[in-house]
């Protein structure tokens, strides 16, 4: 599955979507598939509001105002607002996938 959906390279063999190549073309795998693992691989003791912050800069929202609006947003969106200080460890797994869903339908990498 890691190899399929791009998270580690493939020792052998080829990888084809569609018309895509997926060992060459990894960005549109990832931008078909809208997969996220169950673990995203990120700081476990980071808070939800620091994890969204990290999003919206992969998104390029830079301008203070819009960006804490977003995050704000987001957090009520999953519920997690009240949340929002605690260290992502603690949350379900479900919970932590919810974060960065908003951004599913336009992937950040």
């Amino acid at each position: 599955m890691r190899t399929l959906t791009t998270l580690q390279e493939a020792s052998q063999g080829t990888m084809q979507w569609g018309d895509i190549n997926g060992l060459e073309d990894k960005v549109k795998v990832r931008q078909v598939l809208r997969y996220l693992p169950q673990s995203l691989g990120m700081y476990p003791g980071v808070s939800a509001a620091r994890r969204l912050d990290h999003f919206a800069a992969l998104k390029g929202i830079t301008n203070g105002k819009d960006w804490q609006q977003l995050v704000n947003d987001v957090l009520h969106q999953v519920n997690l607002y009240e949340a929002r200080g605690r260290a992502v460890r603690g949350f379900s797994g479900g919970s932590a996938l919810a974060m960065p869903r908003p951004w599913w339908a336009t992937p950040v990498w």
